[in-house]
């Protein structure tokens, strides 16, 4: 025997909206769980190193679903580690000018990304050393301006509270003659300070105590402080903290020769 069930107009209507909402709802969840494993792939990449191979896999990603902020960020910094191992000066200039405009591009899509500004001033840095003089002075103005964009938007931003305590410590340790040649060339810098850069580097080293870059400019800092005990403290403290990446062996390396100079 069967039995019809009688439905109205209304309800078949309410019955199809209600299945192609299911239908978009599980698609969209599936979408999403293919992006979140394409980013963990990605992410794993870098990690190991394989930087090429990374913002390939990033590259795929931003094609399928474009103008994400956390890729496009990804895909500058990846640029410019790509291109900070390029030997040749050209070819170097080259792949960080292209992150530079990719970073430009993310900015102009998210103005109020701190992650955004920071790969912006980043990428400056990388070229301060590769364009020409009357470039140099906006660039290493840029670096601190971007950097301070983020840490406005987001104050604990560490990378480019790291990148801002970077700018200090750098122009500080330019000799007499250099920054004599900058003011007369160049226009002058914006003041920099050693307190600056040594407050920068330790609220890095609150908020993340496992990026070992900071100990090694921290301890500089502290070093041509003439604060040479704060120096060693940092260093030796490095020791205690487990090896993640390539980069944190030779960070560690760093850190013992720095200590032979103290």
């Amino acid at each position: 025997m069967v039995i019809y069930v009688w439905q109205s107009k209304n309800d078949i209507k309410m019955n199809f909206f209600l299945y192609t909402l299911f239908l978009f709802c599980f698609q969209c969840g599936l979408s999403a769980q293919v992006f979140e494993s394409q980013l963990y792939t990605a992410e794993q990449l870098e990690q190991k190193g394989a930087y090429e191979q990374a913002l390939n896999t990033y590259s795929s990603i931003n094609t399928n679903y474009p103008n994400n902020e956390r890729v496009l960020c990804k895909m500058v910094s990846l640029q410019i580690e790509i291109g900070e191992m390029v030997t040749d000066k050209f070819k170097k200039k080259a792949v960080l000018l292209d992150a530079r405009k990719l970073a430009e591009n993310t900015i102009q899509r998210f103005p109020n990304s701190a992650e955004a500004h920071y790969v912006m001033g980043l990428s400056m840095a990388k070229l301060t050393n590769l364009v020409a003089v009357t470039e140099k002075m906006a660039f290493v103005k840029g670096i601190k301006l971007h950097a301070e964009k983020a840490i406005a938007i987001q104050p604990n931003h560490v990378l480019s509270l790291y990148l801002l305590g970077k700018w200090h410590l750098e122009i500080c340790a330019l000799n007499a003659i250099e920054k004599s040649a900058i003011n007369v060339f160049m226009g002058g810098l914006p003041p920099a300070t050693l307190t600056n850069a040594i407050a920068n580097f330790e609220k890095v080293k609150k908020i993340d105590s496992s990026m070992l870059a900071n100990y090694i400019d921290l301890a500089k800092s502290y070093q041509l402080n003439n604060q040479l005990e704060e120096a060693k403290n940092v260093l030796n403290s490095m020791f205690t903290i487990s090896i993640i990446s390539k980069k944190d062996s030779m960070y560690k390396n760093q850190a013992i020769k720095l200590l032979e100079t103290l």
